[in-house]
């Protein structure tokens, strides 16, 4: 059973991502492990309908663990500390794009075919490096978690954002919570099987725009690197062109 608390329980700590990341399915997961609600600088009815009952409460509260945040670094937010949420570009720009015409759970059936599709791509991906740029080069005490990891180990991954949080993980071994992992938030393709195919193919990015997209993730590589955070699993980005390769 989840729970909200009085106001300034708690100090004021972003889950900070590119739009597509995974933040609500991360709440979700924080929701479940904590039993405490998280909270967002937005609200979002549907989230809120669906049990996000922290949607409601203002960002500044103190009443929620941790608060949803998809925008640049902010002194003004005065955030304390933040867990910032990296997944690979490509799938999260395609993400959005579903979100964008189909909400939490539907998918795009415009936006790929679309001829601004590349446009799109490029702009949402500078988006996508300059936000964690923002927050990786401020002074919050910053925690980075990796989407891939949390998918593939989302209990070691819990256990590192609880810690971080200075918070319990008492529901992680519950049985609850491997029977609720996925959440009512997973996207379900609705299209026919062969549109899917067709969707897919066209969604694919050609190789000058992996290429530049690329060059991106390496920098980001880099500035992690360079301030001590998790590098990107770049061995798990299912569109990432090495340097290597980029020159052939």
């Amino acid at each position: 059973m989840n729970v909200l608390y009085e106001e300034e329980t708690f100090n004021i700590t972003g889950l900070v991502s590119f739009p597509g990341s995974g933040n609500t399915w991360t709440r979700h997961l924080i929701h479940l492990a904590t039993g405490v609600y998280t909270g967002s600088f937005y609200f979002d009815l549907d989230l809120y309908s669906k049990g996000f009952l922290g949607e409601r409460e203002p960002w500044y509260s103190g009443s929620t663990i941790v608060q949803k945040f998809h925008e640049r670094y902010n002194k003004d937010f005065e955030v304390s500390k933040a867990v910032l949420l990296i997944r690979e570009p490509f799938p999260a720009i395609l993400s959005l794009a579903n979100f964008l015409e189909a909400g939490h759970t539907g998918s795009a059936h415009i936006l790929p075919y679309h001829q601004d599709w590349p446009k799109f791509i490029l702009h949402s991906a500078y988006n996508w490096l300059s936000l964690a740029k923002s927050w990786i080069e401020s002074p919050t005490n910053l925690l980075v978690i990796h989407y891939e990891h949390l998918r593939l180990q989302p209990v070691n991954n819990l256990r590192k954002i609880c810690d971080f949080l200075q918070t319990s993980c008492s529901y992680l071994h519950h049985p609850c919570f491997q029977r609720r992992l996925e959440g009512s938030f997973r996207r379900v393709n609705s299209l026919p099987l062969r549109t899917q195919k067709d969707v897919a193919r066209k969604a694919r990015y050609p190789l000058e725009i992996r290429e530049l997209v690329s060059r991106g993730s390496d920098h980001l590589n880099h500035l992690l690197k360079e301030r001590g955070h998790e590098p990107l699993p770049l061995n798990l980005y299912q569109y990432y062109s090495p340097a290597t390769e980029q020159n052939v």
